[in-house]
């Protein structure tokens, strides 16, 4: 793969890790298949998750505190995302979205789904 396929392949996972990050806590921390960055997307989903539940079981009371800290998750999570990229000075060791084979990473990420429907619910 030349140069130029490289630094297009990599802003096409830049965009899509990015628009991932912005629709979802930690989504696109698993878009990008590095084992740190999935198991931190899954400590700021179940964080979320966590404060979600408590400000419902409070019946709101608490949103004038777990609001704040889900929205600085959610902008924490959209950070590492884009740092990813900005991390590596060499194309080649850029993420690309193919660390782990992609049955892997399926199973890691409905595990991680599941566990959250069940919080949820």
């Amino acid at each position: 793969m030349t140069t130029n396929k490289l630094q297009k392949s990599r802003e096409i996972h830049r965009f899509v890790a990015t628009l991932l990050s912005i629709l979802g806590t930690g989504l696109g921390m698993f878009y990008l298949a590095i084992p740190s960055y999935m198991i931190g997307g899954a400590a700021l989903i179940i964080t979320q998750g966590i404060l979600i539940y408590f400000t419902l079981f409070s019946l709101g009371y608490l949103l004038i505190i777990s609001g704040p800290l889900a929205i600085i998750l959610h902008i924490l999570g959209i950070v590492f995302t884009v740092r990813s990229f900005q991390i590596t000075s060499n194309v080649d060791s850029a993420p690309t979205g193919a660390s782990l084979p992609s049955k892997w990473r399926m199973l890691l990420s409905l595990a991680v789904g599941a566990k959250n429907t069940t919080i949820l619910n």
